[in-house]
């Protein structure tokens, strides 16, 4: 666990304005009212390295979703990629994007936000890079090529985190 307190409270402080805003079929369809996590137990649950799936957007407005490597650290979500990855020409031009993670209908954490592109000479590159590198079988992605190493954090607006069995995951 990387989390600060100041980012497990900024993590709860989403996690409840989100499901706050949610409509009555999204709190229905995703058990929010019952079956949400709290932050403690959202990073419990997503130690190592997790995958899911990342949308994007074209220039032509095509939706682009694939199954991708994840890391969660410091309370949010962090895409291992390079800077030729036509993802990341896509999240240049047009950052919004939606993530999601999930156990089959078991679990899942969806979120909508922007995307965030973090290379090499950002201050936060190599903490992250070092998180994930650890949890990697494939040495990230400065051993990728592509014209360097990046990636993606994803900067939530809204985000929700169920559990079939949220005691699963004590705090």
């Amino acid at each position: 666990m990387h989390e600060t307190p100041q980012d497990l409270e900024q993590l709860q402080g989403l996690l409840d304005r989100s499901i706050g805003q949610a409509g009555a079929f999204l709190r229905d369809s995703m058990r929010l009212d019952t079956d949400t996590l709290s932050a403690r137990q959202v990073v419990r649950y997503l130690t190592g390295m997790r995958t899911a799936s990342l949308a994007s957007v074209t220039a032509r407005g095509e939706p682009r979703v694939a199954p991708i490597a994840a890391i969660f650290y410091r309370g949010k979500y962090y895409v291992p990629t390079v800077v030729e990855a036509a993802r990341a020409r896509h999240l240049r031009k047009r950052p919004g994007v939606s993530f999601t993670e999930y156990s089959g209908t078991v679990n899942a954490i969806t979120i909508h936000g922007q995307a965030t592109l973090i290379g090499e000479d950002e201050p936060n590159f190599a903490p992250v890079d070092a998180a994930f590198v650890a949890v990697s079988i494939t040495g990230g992605p400065r051993s990728w090529g592509g014209g360097g190493p990046l990636y993606i954090r994803i900067d939530p607006d809204v985000m929700y985190a169920t559990a079939q069995e949220p005691d699963e995951y004590p705090e």
